[in-house]
C-alpha cells in the first residue's frame, strides 16, 4: 500500500482537511504550508488523509519542510509520532527522519492495528507541527498455541490483539490461555475448546511468573485471577499496569505490584494492604522465577528486596531492566540494563556491570533460567550461548523470545518475529523453521517450552 502520487486520489483515501498548529496554516493536499508571517518555517504531510491496513504496510508517506514557506529545509530532522495501535516496521511508534535537498522525507512503512479506526499521524520540526488523518478497517484474528491442537474461536467472533499462556510449574498440562481484545474483553480457556469471559474494560494483563495465575487492570483497579478482590490503591491512585510474582517453591499469594501513570510503584503481599515501593519508576520487570523484580528510577536500576546496585559505567542511564534467575539455583541471578542507545549491560552480583553488547533493540528473559535472547541489527543472539545462525532468506528479526522447559533445561526454543509477521523457531541454534506468517504478537509460557501467538486473518 503506497501513498498517492501528487494529483492522484487513492481509491481508499478519505478526503479530509488536515489540522496544523501555530505558526503554520494548512492549505490543499500536497501543498506546503503557507507561512503566516511569510518567514516562518513550515511542515506538511503531502496528503491530508491516508488509508492503512493491518495486513499490508502503508508505504511512501512523505513530509515536506521549508525554512520560510518557500525555501526547502534540507537536512532537517523531523520527529514522527504514530497514534496508539500503529507502529513502524521495526515495532516502534515514533521515529526521526531527515529531509533531503528538496526538503522532503519519506517515513518507514507503517502498520495499522487490528481494530482499525480513525486517528492521526503527527510530525514536528523546528517549531512547526503537522498532522494527517489515517483510517483503517478492522482485521479478524485468532490465537494459536505452540505444539497444541487448534484453539476454538473467541465467542461472538471477537478478535484478540494479545495472548498470554500460563502453566502451573507443578502441574503442567494445558494451563490457561488468556486473550485480550482491543475493546478490553479478557477471555480465558483452560482446555482450548471453551472460552469464558473473564472481565471487560481490561487495559492490562500480566501473567504470573510461576503459576497458572495473573493480574490485570480494570478502571485503575488491580485484580488477581482466581483470588479475592484486592484493596484499592492508597489515596484513590489508579494503576496502569500490574505485575504478579510468586516464589516457585512457596506459592501462595506472592506479591502483586501496581504502577501508576505518574510512576508510583505500589506492592501488596496479601491483597489487603498496599505499600509505596518507590516513586518516579519508569520500567518494571518481574523475575522469571522468584518473588523478586527490578525496575528503573531516574536512569538507575533497582532490585526489589536487594541491596543497592552499582550505577552503570560512565554514568549512562538505563531505560529498561530485566532480572533472570535459574530456578534450580536462585540467588542473585543476573540483571540486565538496556540504554536508549541500545547498550546492554549485565551484572551477576550487583556491584559490577559488564557491557554485553551494543545496538541492541530488544531483550527477552528466559522463562526459567538465567538466560535470555536479544536482537542486534536484525540477528538474534542468545546470552551465554554460541552464535545462532541467521534467519532464512536474510529475514530480519525485530523481537526474540526464549522458552525452556523447567524440567528439561538445555537450549529449549528461541523464537524470532519479523516486522512483516513471520515467526521463526530454532531448537538448536543451527536451524530455523517458519512457524507461521501474519503473526502480530508472541507470548512465551511462564514455565514450559511453549507459548501462544495472535495470527491475523489476512
Amino acid at each position: 500500500m503506497t501513498e498517492n502520487t501528487p494529483g492522484s486520489v487513492h481509491r481508499r483515501t478519505v478526503v479530509a482537511g488536515a489540522a496544523w498548529t501555530i505558526p503554520v496554516v494548512a492549505t490543499a493536499i500536497g501543498a506546503p504550508l503557507a507561512a503566516a508571517s511569510g518567514e516562518s518555517p513550515t511542515l506538511a504531510f503531502t496528503q491530508a488523509a491516508y488509508s492503512a491496513s493491518a495486513c499490508s504496510p502503508l508505504s511512501g508517506v512523505r513530509v515536506t519542510a521549508t525554512t520560510d514557506g518557500t525555501t526547502p529545509a534540507a537536512n532537517q530532522a523531523v520527529t514522527i509520532t504514530l497514534p496508539p495501535g500503529y507502529r513502524f516496521a521495526d515495532g516502534s511508534t515514533s521515529t526521526v527522519v531527515t529531509t533531503d535537498d528538496s526538503g522532503a522525507a519519506v517515513l518507514p512503512d507503517i502498520l495499522a492495528p487490528l481494530s482499525g479506526g480513525a486517528s492521526s499521524f503527527t510530525a514536528s520540526s523546528n517549531g512547526a507541527t503537522a498532522t494527517a488523518t489515517v483510517t483503517a478497517g478492522s482485521v479478524a484474528s485468532s490465537i494459536v498455541r505452540i505444539d497444541r491442537p487448534p484453539l476454538a474461536p473467541l465467542p461472538g467472533g471477537a478478535s484478540p490483539v494479545t495472548s498470554y499462556t500460563v502453566q502451573d510449574q507443578n502441574v503442567g498440562g494445558f494451563g490457561s490461555t488468556f486473550a485480550l481484545t482491543a475493546d478490553g474483553d479478557l477471555f480465558r480457556t483452560t482446555n482450548g475448546s471453551t472460552w469464558v469471559l473473564e472481565n471487560t474494560d481490561v487495559s492490562d494483563f500480566s501473567p504470573s511468573n510461576d503459576f497458572a495465575e495473573g493480574s490485570y487492570v480494570k478502571d485503575g483497579a488491580v485484580l488477581r485471577i482466581d483470588r479475592p478482590a484486592l484493596a484499592p490503591l492508597p489515596g484513590g491512585a489508579g494503576a496502569v499496569t500490574s505485575y504478579t510474582v510468586q516464589n516457585q517453591y512457596v506459592g501462595g499469594f506472592g506479591s502483586t505490584f501496581a504502577l501508576t501513570a505518574t510512576g508510583d510503584l505500589y506492592r501488596t503481599n496479601d491483597g489487603t494492604t498496599w505499600t509505596l515501593e518507590n516513586t518516579g519508576v519508569t520500567n518494571f520487570a518481574p523475575s522469571n522465577n522468584f518473588q523478586e523484580a527490578s525496575y528503573v528510577k531516574d536512569g538507575t536500576v533497582v532490585r526489589v528486596d536487594r541491596p543497592t546496585l552499582a550505577p552503570l559505567p560512565g554514568g549512562v542511564a538505563a531505560v529498561q531492566s530485566f532480572t533472570v534467575q535459574d530456578q534450580n539455583v536462585g540467588g542473585f541471578g543476573a540483571t540486565y540494563a538496556l540504554t536508549a542507545d541500545g547498550d546492554l549491560y549485565r551484572t551477576t552480583n550487583g556491584t559490577t556491570w559488564s557491557l554485553e553488547n551494543t545496538d541492541v533493540s530488544g531483550f527477552a528473559a528466559s522463562n526459567n533460567y538465567a538466560e535470555g535472547s536479544y536482537v542486534k541489527n536484525g540477528a538474534v543472539l542468545r546470552v551465554s550461548r554460541p552464535a545462532l545462525t541467521p534467519l532464512p532468506g536474510g529475514a530480519l528479526a525485530v523481537e526474540s523470545f526464549t522458552v525452556q522447559d523447567q524440567n528439561v533445561g538445555g537450549f529449549g526454543s528461541t523464537y524470532a518475529l519479523t516486522a512483516d509477521g513471520e515467526l521463526y523457531r530454532t531448537n538448536d541454534g543451527a536451524t530455523w523453521s517458519l512457524v507461521s506468517t501474519d503473526v502480530i504478537g508472541f507470548s512465551p509460557s511462564n514455565n514450559f517450552a511453549e507459548g501462544s501467538y495472535v495470527k491475523k486473518a489476512c
